[in-house]
């Protein structure tokens, strides 16, 4: 269980770091893309909005992927506790049920799965 929920996490945390790398990169075009009139008005003219609505949309994106990065951040250093857990053998449930949640709530399979294997794996520690 341990070895399996060490690889699921490890699959999961490689995914988090290309959500990171694609959030900050969508940040930055978007940041780009209010700082250039050009490109407001343009995109305003294709899809026949204002220019303040294209304006405000993209400061809305901007502002939920940085949160979302935000989140996937710290996510980062709950799934290197985890592993740190499951290598120490000491038993801590937390971080595997923290990384179950993120898995229910985020559709992410990896981590349901490992936060799964990783409970299973801190109550054998235990006995």
């Amino acid at each position: 269980m341990k070895s399996t929920s060490k690889l699921l996490y490890a699959i999961g945390f490689v995914f988090n770091v290309i959500d990171l790398f694609i959030l900050t990169l969508v940040v930055i075009l978007c940041g780009v893309a209010i700082a250039s009139s050009e490109i407001i008005a343009q995109v305003a003219a294709e899809t026949s909005q204002t220019v303040e609505l294209v304006q405000k949309i993209l400061m809305v994106l901007i502002i939920v992927c940085s949160i979302i990065f935000i989140v996937h951040f710290a996510l980062i250093f709950v799934v290197l506790s985890a592993r740190k857990n499951l290598n120490n053998n000491t038993g801590k449930y937390s971080p595997h049920v923290i990384l179950l949640l993120v898995g229910i709530f985020d559709f992410n399979l990896f981590y349901l799965l490992g936060g799964i294997f990783g409970s299973v794996a801190a109550g054998e520690s235990e006995e």
